[in-house]
């Protein structure tokens, strides 16, 4: 019982060390910086904004949202960080190549502020049940081998 209880505790702790790191490999090995589309526009609209489009005199920010309005409607102009993108719900704007754009939510991607928030609990929990478990291990029966 108490080498059982002894590998859940290492167990916790690992998980409690080891979540973040592995957050943090997960967005640096697979993380995409993008800025997220509500709607798309019309695919005979994108083409004459295209046409129209004239970034001269306008500042980064006001570039990066002219960009954006080309292609659809986002709620910000500014990017955030995703996990798990695919190709097919990109879409690289010729008139900004630095930009990714990402269609309305039809893949299986996840911000990776998700995955941040998972770590933070795992952590959490891990410290937690290591302590439970060292305290079960403290007050449990039986003698120990000296």
């Amino acid at each position: 019982m108490r080498r059982a209880v002894l590998v859940l505790i290492v167990l916790a702790v690992a998980t409690a060390v080891l979540a973040w790191p592995a957050a943090k490999l997960l967005d640096r090995a697979l993380g995409t910086d993008a800025i997220v589309l509500t709607s798309l526009n019309e695919a005979d609209k994108v083409e004459l904004q295209r046409l129209q489009f004239d970034d001269e005199g306008l500042s980064p920010a006001q570039r990066t949202e002219a960009v954006v309005s080309i292609y659809g409607a986002a709620p910000r102009a500014e990017p955030d960080r995703f996990l798990g993108v695919s190709e097919a719900d990109v879409i690289h704007p010729a008139e900004a190549p630095e930009l990714v754009l990402l269609r309305p939510r039809e893949g299986g991607w996840r911000q990776t502020k998700t995955f941040y928030f998972v770590a933070e609990r795992a952590i959490v929990v891990g410290l937690v049940g290591a302590a439970v478990l060292l305290l079960v291990r403290r007050f449990t029966g039986g003698s120990r081998k000296t």
